[in-house]
């Protein structure tokens, strides 16, 4: 049967062991949506602003209540961010489910790629929400769902990235561009213990340090010549790419960010086939330090 995908005809080869694995990468592509993953952090921060211009942008005063550090568990960043993230770690917990129901030693680099980009989205839900549950069964009943203290999460991300590195490959270059290989745990790692004392009210300094260096170590990366070179829209041969989303107009929508923060006006100046929203903004401050 050619319209059925079973374990008998497919998760043979490499090939087919990354098209499966590549769902729990899509999950990225809400990121940068309305308000996502980035909204939540970055419109809190002193970085963005998202304006009122008449009745533009006020939504009920969600925007405003987010850049002042006000939101409640009722605005759309709060649950938007928290179902693209968790949305991530149940895919992986499926695709880890299946890839272990095989039991072919073929698919352990699979495992530890699929094991480290879930350890990834809690780094982020450790970060943004702290004290979140710890889910790893694919099949888990909900009323046994608990939170786990926001140190014990920090524990699982860097025991699931440590314990992940040696299976995951090295390689970078075409065949790991929007994957997570060593470089990508590397860094989540050096982020998280950048965090550490806040995390868990002790430092990791050192840790940090050495991390960091795992990945400077490898010559793998350096400084674009020209810092705009990062932000063309043929940008995929970047020097200073360590992960990506290779979003795609057709098959991997959901980059919006020119639609938020361009003009109205704009529309003509690019020659867009749809009028930006006019929306997200830079602080003052942070556009003069550049």
């Amino acid at each position: 049967l050619f319209s059925e995908v079973t374990a008998d005809n497919f998760f043979q080869s490499d090939d087919e062991f990354i098209s499966a694995l590549g769902a729990a990468y899509t999950t990225l592509y809400g990121m940068y949506g309305t308000p996502g993953v980035i909204g939540i952090q970055e419109i809190s921060s002193r970085h963005l602003v998202v304006p009122t211009r008449g009745q533009d942008w006020d939504d009920g005063g969600h925007w405003r209540r987010l850049h002042q550090q006000e939101w409640n568990s009722e605005d759309p960043a709060a649950g938007g961010a928290w179902g693209v993230l968790f949305g991530g770690v149940s895919t992986c917990n499926r695709l880890i489910f299946q890839f272990e129901q095989l039991n072919n030693p073929s698919t352990t680099p699979f495992l530890s790629e699929l094991r480290a980009l879930r350890a990834i989205y809690y780094y982020w839900l450790l970060d943004i929400y702290g004290n979140v549950p710890i889910i790893t069964s694919f099949d888990i009943d909900p009323s046994t769902i608990t939170q786990s203290q926001r140190s014990a999460v920090y524990s699982f991300v860097e025991t699931e990235l440590t314990e992940s590195l040696p299976d995951v490959t090295s390689a970078k270059d075409g065949t790991t561009y929007g994957r997570v290989n060593q470089d990508v745990i590397n860094t989540t790692l050096t982020k998280l213990y950048l965090n550490a004392e806040v995390y868990t009210g002790t430092a990791q300094w050192a840790k940090a340090a050495a991390a960091a260096q795992a990945v400077i170590g490898t010559g793998n990366y350096s400084l674009q010549g020209n810092y705009r070179d990062n932000f063309v829209t043929a940008n995929e041969g970047s020097t200073e790419f360590i992960f990506a989303i290779p979003y795609d107009k057709v098959f991997a929508g959901g980059f919006v960010t020119p639609a938020q923060t361009l003009h109205y006006a704009s529309q003509a100046t690019y020659n867009l086939t749809f009028q930006p929203w006019n929306g997200w903004s830079t602080l003052e401050d942070f556009y003069n330090s550049y």
